[in-house]
């Protein structure tokens, strides 16, 4: 194991030579070699703590190893580079989001929890340059569970120029020609999900289906009585004239 790990050390697959290694060590935990090997490759992978747990491990062994001791000084130096810089970026994203927050609340959205859990990069709020606000969209299309995900809506734009762009073309689920940007109508559930502000006073707590008129832009679709905002505006896409609408409205 020792010597086919220094063979992917020089291949480059450092993921193989640290498996190896860590196999040679079981078989022999005086194998320095091993150590070493995994160490380097721990260290060219980034992953510090295990090249530093491989270092300390082998000066156990052999506690005079400049080799050792120099990845140690490495790793634990580039290792706090790295949670320094995580450390900035999550303050730079908590200020952002922040900032973000309150522009909602200075909107009047009312802003929830999650309802679906999404990728973080494609499903968030941002702000402009000009502090205008942009929006990703999630479209349901109950009836044949399916979905459409707009990732940038600015606040000011009209929600049916989202609706005509996503229905431009006939869906290939819609067998029966159904889901037409002039034969839909768009709704938005009452109270979906908790306010993120525990102490914000609802009017109602009611649970219901409300149509939206898609000629208003975006920010008024949201600021809609009893919508609170599940982190993204989530939207219901329903057919005029179908059973499916029929048993839709029966439902809300």
């Amino acid at each position: 194991h020792s010597n086919r790990a220094q063979a992917h050390l020089l291949l480059k697959n450092y993921g193989h030579c640290i498996n190896d290694c860590h196999d040679a060590i079981t078989f022999n935990p005086k194998n320095v070699k091993a150590y070493y090997r995994g160490a380097t490759a721990a260290y060219e992978l980034d992953k510090y703590e295990l090249a530093i747990d491989f270092c300390n491990h082998g000066l156990e062994v052999s506690p005079d190893n400049k080799n050792f001791k120099d990845i140690v000084v490495k790793s634990e130096k580039l290792k706090k580079d790295k949670e320094n810089k995580l450390g900035e970026m999550k303050s730079i994203q908590s200020a952002e989001r922040g900032k973000i927050f309150k522009a909602l609340q200075d909107r009047n959205v009312i802003m929830g929890r999650e309802l679906y859990d999404m990728p973080q990069t494609e499903s968030s709020i941002y702000m402009d340059n000009d502090g205008n606000l942009h929006f990703p969209i999630l479209f349901l299309y109950e009836e044949s569970m399916q979905t459409d995900f707009i990732q940038d809506c600015h606040e000011f734009c009209a929600l049916q120029d989202q609706v005509d762009f996503v229905l431009a073309e006939r869906p290939p689920w819609d067998n029966a020609g159904h889901y037409t940007a002039a034969n839909v109508d768009v709704y938005y559930e009452t109270n979906a999900v908790k306010p993120l502000i525990k102490d914000k006073k609802l009017a109602t707590t009611e649970v219901k289906y409300v149509k939206v008129d898609t000629s208003k832009c975006l920010l008024e679709c949201i600021t809609r009585p009893f919508y609170i905002l599940p982190q993204i505006p989530i939207f219901h896409v329903v057919p005029r004239g179908t059973p499916f609408a029929k048993a839709f409205l029966e439902r809300s």
